[in-house]
């Protein structure tokens, strides 16, 4: 297996000749969120080019994949023009994404950063947990990554699997990959270096180093690569579904709500979620009945809010037919966080007259992991709705 396929290459450091200013977004989940591998690139850079005013955009989001990736790229991401875009999805499109809605949203972010700026960088990267792990092992890419590699190797994009020297450095004895909480690095035998905590998330120093320095590797690859393709138009689609359409519109912007509602404050409501300041105005409600209403040209939609504890679930009414409640819980909930629910799709691509209506009956609450302690109880009582946006396929009318 290889861990850094080139392709086209980076034009980065082309551009870094004569530009005085390089912006790097980092895309991604709770492992780009991370004071990790982001910044050490990022410090890497700043030493290569002392003369030039490296900035880097953070835009990861604990807990979600490509999906709302390609809602939130231009908000998080593209209204700061970045020179190279890191995208970083492989891990949680384990577990939020189906296959098609994972093509459908990694096409559709390159293709959206492509329509926005033709000659923007972009790099695939894949980090590890258990599933992608087990896959190393066996000599082969995992699902996530299978289907992304398509994606690069037919748009011409570079990809680096961050998870294979991982996987080598435990083969050689030199790495435990999870190791407990209360291990420390005295207690692991022969200094080996602990990778994880929880088999997914690096650890800090050790861990996102790891990643950090096959990025380094591979920039440090393609210094002197030479004349590189210079994109003047996009191929045609690969897929067939790419979600170029996708748009992530405030609720203020686009629905009509009942009375019930009202603007939140996070703090007063003791919200203390990472990446909750993207979400303002976040609408609350706590009546079920409590409508959104809207009308959209497109094939689906979604919701962008707050999940767990006793967060609620809408009805949905489109066209006058009645579709299957979107939850605002998942097997997570015992903490409030920021997610998102794609409550339908598949629609005729028109315009469609949507209802919602908060549910007087709650989420399945047994579907909580076991390992997620709910310290109070209490909490979980009663219903409350959390909601910032839509996550449109289409186009607000």
């Amino acid at each position: 297996m290889e861990q850094f396929k080139i392709r086209n290459g980076l034009r980065l450091f082309e551009k870094k000749a004569d530009r005085k200013k390089i912006c790097v977004a980092y895309l991604g989940g709770s492992i780009t969120l991370a004071e990790g591998y982001r910044i050490k690139v990022t410090q890497w850079l700043r030493e290569q080019w002392p003369e030039v005013e490296v900035s880097q955009i953070n835009a990861g989001i604990g807990g979600t994949g490509s999906v709302l990736g390609a809602f939130r790229l231009e908000n998080d991401v593209l209204r700061y023009n970045p020179d190279l875009i890191f995208v970083e999805f492989a891990v949680n499109d384990c577990e939020h994404t189906s296959i098609g809605q994972c093509q459908s949203a990694m096409e559709g972010i390159v293709r959206k950063i492509w329509n926005h700026d033709i000659d923007t960088d972009i790099c695939f990267i894949y980090a590890i947990n258990q599933q992608i792990k087990a896959a190393i092992e066996q000599g082969r890419d995992f699902w996530t990554i299978q289907e992304m590699e398509q994606i690069a190797e037919y748009y011409g994009i570079p990809s680096i699997n961050m998870g294979i020297e991982v996987v080598c450095l435990e083969k050689a004895g030199r790495l435990v990959y999870q190791a407990s909480s209360s291990a420390s690095q005295e207690t692991v035998p022969d200094g080996k270096i602990i990778f994880s905590r929880d088999g997914v998330h690096p650890t800090l120093d050790e861990g996102h180093a790891i990643y950090a320095n096959g990025i380094i590797q591979f920039l440090e690859s393609i210094k002197n690569q030479g004349a590189i393709p210079v994109r003047s138009e996009l191929k045609p689609e690969l897929f067939g579904t790419p979600w170029e359409n996708a748009r992530l519109v405030p609720l203020s912007n686009v629905a009509e709500l009942s009375s019930e509602w009202s603007i939140a404050e996070p703090a007063q409501e003791g919200l203390k979620c990472e990446n909750i300041h993207k979400l303002c105005p976040l609408y609350k409600t706590v009546k079920p009945g409590s409508e959104i209403r809207f009308n959209f040209k497109g094939t689906g939609f979604g919701l962008l809010g707050i999940f767990g504890l006793n967060s609620g679930q809408f009805t949905i009414d489109v066209d006058g037919v009645t579709r299957p409640p979107a939850a605002l819980f998942d097997k997570y909930g015992n903490i409030y966080r920021v997610h998102y629910a794609m409550a339908v799709s598949g629609l005729p691509d028109a315009q469609h007259y949507v209802i919602m209506k908060l549910d007087s009956i709650p989420p399945d609450r047994s579907m909580l992991l076991p390992e997620r302690i709910v310290s109070d109880p209490s909490q979980m009582e009663g219903i409350v709705a959390y909601i910032y946006g839509l996550l449109l396929l289409g186009e607000p009318q």
